[in-house]
C-alpha cells in the first residue's frame, strides 16, 4: 500500500502527497508492464510534495545526496553547506525542484540536450565540451535511457569526472526482466527494434533507445565505475527505481 505522507528530502517538510496517474495507455502498452508496475511508476513520477513540488522520485534524489555527502536532512539544506557549495556540479537536464536548488551552487555548469536558449548551454553526451577531470558530481535524472549510445554517453562521463567523482542518477527499471534494446541509431537514420516507445510529452528526443531491466548495473560497471544502489526494494512500490551511484575508481571527495 502506498504511504500518502511522508518526509520531503528535497525542502525537508512532512507532507501529504499528491498523487496522479502519469503512465498512459499507450506507454503502458509499448513498455508491458502490468497494473502493479504501472502503479508503481505512476507513484514514482507523482506523490508531489505540496511545499516544494519534488515528485518522489526527486526526493529519492535527493535523500542519496544528502546521505552521500555530509548527510543533511535536506537537500535544501545542503546546497547551503560549505563543503557542498565547494564542488564542481555538472547537471544535464532539468529535475524541476532539484535543479531550482542546485541553481543555488557557485559552481554549478547546467545543460541541456538541443538547447537553443542562449542562455542555457547545450551538451550532446555522446561529445561533451567539457574538459577531462573537471566534475565532482554528474547528476542527471532518467536521461541515459533517451541516448542512441550508451556506452558512449557513460565514457564521456567518466571522462569528465575527477577520480572519485560521483554520477548520481536515475533511470526506469523494471527489475523482474532482463534490459532490451528498443532502438539504435544507423548514422542518421533510427531503426526501431521494438515499438517506439515515448517518454514526456512523446517528442523525438523523449524516444526509448535502452529500456533497463535487472541487469542495469552491469552497463555501468562495463564503463569502469563501482556501482552503489540506494533505494531499490523489489517491494518498494513507491519507488520502483532507486538511485544510482556510479564512481570513478579514486578516492572520494
Amino acid at each position: 500500500m502506498l504511504s500518502p505522507d511522508g518526509y520531503c528530502w528535497a525542502c525537508g517538510t512532512k507532507q501529504v502527497w499528491l498523487s496522479a496517474k502519469i503512465i498512459n495507455d499507450e506507454l503502458a502498452g509499448a513498455w508491458e508492464i502490468n497494473r502493479t508496475i504501472r502503479e508503481a511508476f505512476d507513484a514514482r513520477e507523482s506523490m508531489f510534495c505540496p511545499n516544494c513540488g519534488a515528485s518522489c522520485r526527486s526526493r529519492s534524489l535527493s535523500e542519496a545526496i544528502c546521505r552521500l555527502y555530509h548527510n543533511t536532512n535536506s537537500l535544501e539544506n545542503l546546497v547551503t553547506t560549505p563543503g557542498f557549495q565547494k564542488l564542481r556540479v555538472a547537471e544535464i537536464n532539468s529535475c524541476g525542484t532539484i535543479h531550482r536548488l542546485f541553481s543555488r551552487l557557485p559552481y554549478l555548469s547546467y545543460s541541456e540536450y538541443n538547447s537553443t536558449d542562449p542562455a542555457i548551454r547545450s551538451e550532446d553526451l555522446h561529445n561533451l565540451s567539457y574538459s577531462d577531470s573537471t566534475f565532482d558530481l554528474v547528476f542527471s535524472s532518467d536521461t541515459l535511457e533517451h541516448v542512441p549510445n550508451l556506452a558512449r554517453a557513460l565514457s564521456e562521463i567518466y571522462r569528465i569526472l575527477k577520480p572519485g567523482g560521483r554520477h548520481v542518477f536515475t533511470i526506469p527499471v523494471v527489475w523482474n526482466r532482463q534490459t532490451r534494446t528498443r532502438a539504435v541509431l544507423q548514422g542518421t537514420i533510427i531503426n526501431h527494434l521494438e515499438t517506439p516507445s515515448y517518454h514526456g510529452n512523446g517528442g523525438p528526443d523523449y524516444l526509448v533507445f535502452t529500456e533497463f531491466g535487472g541487469d542495469a548495473p552491469k552497463f555501468f560497471m562495463r564503463s569502469g565505475f563501482e556501482v552503489r544502489l540506494f533505494g531499490i526494494n523489489l517491494r518498494n512500490l513507491e519507488d520502483p527505481s532507486g538511485v544510482f551511484v556510479a564512481t570513478r575508481m579514486g578516492e572520494v571527495p
